[in-house]
């Protein structure tokens, strides 16, 4: 059972000072992200799916808002004043912070339609692993598949990349497009030698353009590296990516002996 703070006290109703502390902490965060226009990406009732929003502005009566990910009269929507969940990811200072929360509804908020939210009760800081980073062979390369049209180079029949590194936290890899910082987008991931695919959600967080090699009429080919980490990776998917860096880990070791 999820517990929220709705701001609004009656007569009879008093703040310990711990939960002051708590709501003004909390309120802090949000504020600084409302001020900076936070990207936030959020999810609806543990579904798979990531939908990219910004945080507009927070009030001490308990009420959030951020740019809506469904319009208000579309029939797809399946959110429910009320009752949806909303669970949301964003960066503060360089710092991954996490919160769940009630979806209120969709209302005009100064000419926008935004989404309504109650302030959570409190904000988590997810704890980052730091994981080891191994390079593919060329003849064994780890394949990285996009499951949407996100990413997508003209001229490929299949639409996937080579890795260039990887580790169970996160991976990078070539490409001709620039991919904008905080997208989330549906990956799957073929190791050497392993049947099964890795199947889960790649955040960028950072497009860096690189100079591979001259072009006849143009002079030169730009292209991108795209570094990224997993998102909600499961920890059985974590521990096969780990096993493959592991091993690689002791080939490179063995060739420099």
């Amino acid at each position: 059972m999820l517990r929220f703070i709705t701001g609004k006290l009656n007569k009879k109703e008093t703040m310990s000072t711990s939960q002051k502390n708590n709501f003004s902490m909390v309120f802090g965060i949000l504020s600084l992200a409302c001020e900076q226009k936070t990207p936030v990406i959020l999810s609806v009732d543990e579904a798979q799916s990531k939908y990219r929003s910004m945080f507009i502005d927070v009030y001490r009566d308990g009420l959030l808002y951020v740019d809506t990910i469904f319009a208000k009269n579309k029939k797809t929507n399946p959110l429910v004043p009320g009752q949806s969940v909303i669970k949301a990811y964003f960066d503060v200072n360089a710092i991954r912070q996490s919160f769940e929360t009630v979806f209120l509804g969709i209302v005009d908020y100064q000419g926008y339609e935004t989404m309504k939210l109650r302030i959570p009760s409190s904000i988590r800081v997810e704890q980052r692993r730091e994981y080891f980073r191994v390079e593919p062979t060329i003849n064994n390369p780890v394949q990285i598949y996009f499951r949407d049209k996100i990413i997508s180079d003209p001229g490929k029949s299949k639409n996937k990349s080579s890795i260039l590194d990887i580790s169970a936290g996160g991976a990078s890899f070539f490409q001709h497009r620039s991919v904008k910082p905080t997208i989330v987008m549906p990956i799957s991931i073929e190791l050497p030698g392993s049947k099964d695919f890795i199947e889960t959600n790649y955040e960028v967080i950072g497009s860096d353009e690189q100079k591979i090699r001259r072009h006849p009429k143009t002079g030169k080919m730009i292209k991108y590296k795209i570094r990224g980490r997993f998102v909600e990776i499961s920890e059985k998917s974590i521990q096969i990516i780990s096993r493959y860096v592991t091993t690689r880990q002791r080939e490179i070791q063995k060739f420099f002996k």
